[in-house]
């Protein structure tokens, strides 16, 4: 059994997951916790702070036994770049027999690779090797004669402040074996065992403060942008609407929805709320303006991050038409949204909820996938055994 740690850093909130793989390939939950703060951006916080509620989390542990050297971090793709780039190198040995000193070779050169002062290499993700007789190995080519050997591969950045932020938070806690994983790669792992899942779509994950928009090929994600637009800007909207704190916008949300009954039923909602002024009404009516009125903005904000993605990646008007768009986190969690967004703009919604025992809060969604590819994960590290440091990751997809 190898037990995995993650812990994910994002939009409000800190999240825990202790857990491990099955030998059937389930996820096996030992311990799972959650730090949500009152602020919009969690970046905007001291790194002491963070860094405190981490060593929290973990001493609140009731599984003790948490082994460091499988300690994942989840970064935030919102200030993430991903790239595809190739290195080549001369096959060392004389015999031209390719040997583990020239893989060793290709993934210092790849670490090495020049990019903006102002970002940082994460990840670096081998995609394939290739011989100088042309042939193409998934696989390291150990064994093989050649005189050449190149390997093509993906690597993903954050800003230089965003990776500092992160770097400085690990060293308070004194964790200097974290391993960082850009969120939004392992994130579509969730979706594997679903049958008849389509593989080319837009997954737009959205929380409180942010939404995450990717576009995924053949189940692998290519492209994310991430927009300041949440479920924060609705509960705003009602709570200055009504004049009445953000906690009871939520709570109105949360208990009454979009509901198509309007008309039928006259009660005030206002009856459901705490501290607020007894002449206060509010119809159903009013509420469900206000959602549709959020909704289609947030529909307006995710169609304009698809285009910009798809001219990024030149992607056909008419493919991105085609494409499924699905939906996790906030929209998913309340009274007929889905129906409402279905209706109104496209059949080709997908909305998942992810059927997992005690796992109902996103802020796990992310460390959750990330467990279950744990297995390519750790394999790719011994694989590939190259020193790391805090915040050097070399893994295979």
């Amino acid at each position: 059994m190898e037990v995995i740690t993650c812990l994910e850093i994002d939009d409000n909130y800190v999240s825990l997951i202790i857990g491990y793989l099955t030998e059937d390939n389930k996820v096996a939950l030992l311990y799972k916790n959650v730090k949500r703060f009152d602020v919009e951006d969690i970046f905007s916080l001291k790194p002491t702070i963070v860094a405190q509620t981490i060593v929290d989390l973990i001493s609140n542990a009731k599984y003790s036994n948490i082994q460091f050297n499988n300690f994942y971090a989840l970064l935030s793709p919102k200030k993430c770049n991903s790239y595809s780039s190739t290195v080549l190198t001369y096959v060392s040995n004389s015999d031209s027999i390719v040997s583990e000193t020239d893989i060793n070779n290709l993934m210092s050169m790849a670490k090495k690779k020049n990019i903006r002062d102002d970002q940082k290499i994460v990840e670096i993700i081998p995609v394939s090797f290739k011989l100088s007789n042309g042939n193409e190995l998934k696989v390291k080519p150990i064994g093989e004669k050649s005189n050449e050997i190149s390997m093509s591969y993906k690597f993903h950045c954050v800003d230089i402040n965003t990776y500092n932020y992160y770097s400085e938070i690990f060293k308070i806690c004194n964790l200097n074996q974290v391993q960082f994983l850009i969120s939004s790669i392992n994130l579509p792992n969730i979706f594997r065992n679903i049958k008849n899942f389509p593989s080319n779509y837009f997954l737009v994950f959205s929380k409180e403060n942010i939404t995450n928009i990717t576009l995924l090929g053949k189940g692998e994600p290519i492209k994310t942008n991430t927009i300041k637009f949440g479920f924060i800007d609705l509960y705003k909207k009602i709570a200055n609407h009504f004049n009445i704190s953000i906690q009871n916008a939520k709570k109105l949300v949360k208990i009454f929805g979009f509901d198509k009954d309007e008309n039928y039923f006259k009660i005030n909602l206002a009856n459901a709320l705490v501290n607020v002024d007894n002449s206060l009404n509010i119809s159903q009516k009013d509420l469900n303006l206000l959602i549709t009125d959020f909704l289609q903005e947030f529909i307006s904000n995710i169609s304009k991050e698809i285009l910009s993605i798809a001219n990024i990646t030149k992607l056909e008007t008419e493919k991105v038409a085609s494409l499924n768009t699905v939906f996790l986190g906030e929209t998913n969690l309340y009274y007929n949204f889905k129906e409402y967004l279905t209706s109104k703009f496209s059949s080709n919604f997908i909305f998942y909820v992810p059927n997992i025992i005690n796992l109902h809060d996103y802020a796990y969604y992310s460390s959750y996938a990330c467990i279950l590819c744990s297995k390519n994960i750790n394999s790719f590290l011994k694989t590939f055994p190259n020193k790391r440091e805090i915040n050097d990751l070399k893994r295979g997809n």
